[in-house]
């Protein structure tokens, strides 16, 4: 009895055993056939970088470190680089405390007209800020900056030049407050003229951060023109002065060169992902043994690859099928970007975030600069008006030109008067009609480009 027993629990082991091990093998061979399909999907969008990569290349797309730098090269005695350089390191060298400084004295200015202390304020830090306005006058002068980027350093290439240029663009708008307020026009302007200089300088880079930080100076500039223009709307001179100074602020930045760096840029973070285990950042972590294996890394960054150079590539045949009309490409390229964060983190798509960025946003602070240089310019437009008739037009039609339209509305910029003077105004980025609210009372961000005299109203 007892051995039957023994044999019975035996056989009734083995089938247990072997019960487990068929599912096991199951569990097996269902793993592998996941794995593999899974593996398999990487493989054949890796197979179509080669022909993304050749259709990129004839359609002129920068691929290459080299694409990006200029040919032939800025000459030595025309680059205002090394002047930048310079001033970036005195900027440096300055401190903490002294930023402040500057910073207090720009609010200070804010908002029309300023008191005794406040310009004896703002006449000693820009003597303290001699050195570094005296190079800003010299790189003015020249006709071109290439910072000769090592652009091959991709991701991790640094950029602190831009942050320091936007810092001296705040002084020379300063410097213009100050010459205005102490009735120099022509100073006023040249310090305008010199920031405007500038900002075109920074837009040479082929990178979308300078693009930005050139709009930002140009924005620095334009509250500075405005400035000096209302507050000397009497003078005769104001009106010649005004439109050869609102020609330093153009033209507008290129916006597909500067998105060049960004497509060189998602290249060399693939060769990055290629010799590093993509779960090093954070990608990957669900198939260790796939970001582990060499020929498995390899297929999926290039499958991750062949779907950036894909996105670029409708990117820039948008922006070129649209051209000269940036709100056109900014809707072409809505909804390529919408998609691309739809896919986000999908299989052959989880570096999306990185190798396909959003930008179409950007593409409205190109168009808010335009904007801008249209209201600069009907702006020296209503001023010579009222020089000529003695008051503010009633509308924008009595003008002797029409004012340019709104790239916002593709309607006339909107134009009220006022008890004390008049309103004029974009809608700006989020496309609605603000009332020619400046900023959004409870986010601070700019909801309308107004101009408005008195000013700030």
């Amino acid at each position: 009895m007892e051995a039957d027993a023994t044999r019975g629990r035996r056989r009734l082991c083995c089938r247990c055993c072997c019960g487990q091990l068929v599912v096991l093998g199951v569990a097996a061979v269902v793993a592998l056939v996941v794995l593999t399909r899974w593996y398999g999907e990487y493989v054949r969008v890796a197979r179509t970088l080669p022909s993304e990569l050749a259709a990129a290349r004839r359609e002129g797309l920068a691929l290459i470190p080299a694409d990006l730098r200029r040919s032939p090269s800025v000459p030595p005695d025309q680059n205002a680089a090394p002047i930048y350089r310079r001033i970036h390191a005195l900027f440096g060298a300055l401190g903490t405390a002294e930023r402040k400084r500057e910073e207090d004295v720009r609010q200070a200015l804010r908002g029309g007209a300023a008191s005794p202390k406040t310009l004896g304020l703002a006449a000693r830090l820009l003597s303290d800020r001699a050195p570094i306005l005296r190079l800003a006058r010299q790189a003015a002068r020249l006709q071109h900056c290439d910072f000769e980027r090592p652009y091959e350093q991709g991701p991790n290439l640094l950029l602190t030049e831009p942050g320091s240029l936007r810092r001296l663009a705040q002084l020379l708008a300063i410097e213009a407050q100050l010459a205005s307020a102490e009735g120099r026009v022509a100073d006023a302007f040249e310090a305008i003229h010199v920031g405007g200089r500038v900002a075109r300088h920074v837009a040479e880079e082929p990178i979308l951060i300078s693009c930005l930080v050139s709009i930002a100076i140009d924005a620095i500039m334009d509250r500075a023109f405005q400035g000096v223009v209302l507050g000397h709307k009497n003078d005769p001179r104001i009106v010649a002065l005004a439109t050869t100074a609102e020609r330093s602020l153009r033209p507008a930045p290129d916006f597909g060169r500067a998105l060049s760096g960004e497509v060189v840029c998602c290249r060399i973070m693939g060769d990055i992902l290629r010799r590093e285990r993509p779960d090093h950042l954070g990608v990957g972590s669900a198939l260790p043994w796939f970001a582990a294996h060499t020929r498995a890394r390899a297929a999926m960054v290039d499958a991750w690859e062949a779907r950036s150079v894909a996105y670029w590539r409708a990117i820039f045949s948008a922006l070129h099928a649209h051209e000269g009309d940036l709100m056109a490409q900014h809707r072409a390229c809505e909804p390529i970007t919408a998609e691309a964060m739809r896919n986000d983190g999908k299989r052959t798509y989880e570096m999306g975030a990185l190798m396909m960025p959003v930008f179409a946003q950007a593409i409205l602070k190109v168009a808010g600069n335009e904007a801008q240089r249209g209201l600069r310019a009907a702006l020296v437009d209503l001023v010579s008006y009222r020089q000529k008739h003695g008051d503010w037009p009633a509308t924008l039609a009595d003008l002797p030109s029409r004012p340019p339209d709104d790239l916002f509305s593709g309607r006339p910029f909107i134009y009220r008067r006022t008890s004390e003077g008049f309103v004029l105004y974009s809608v700006g980025e989020n496309l609605k009609d603000d009332g020619g609210r400046a900023r959004d009372p409870a986010t601070k961000r700019v909801i309308d480009f107004v101009v408005s005299y008195p000013i700030g109203v």
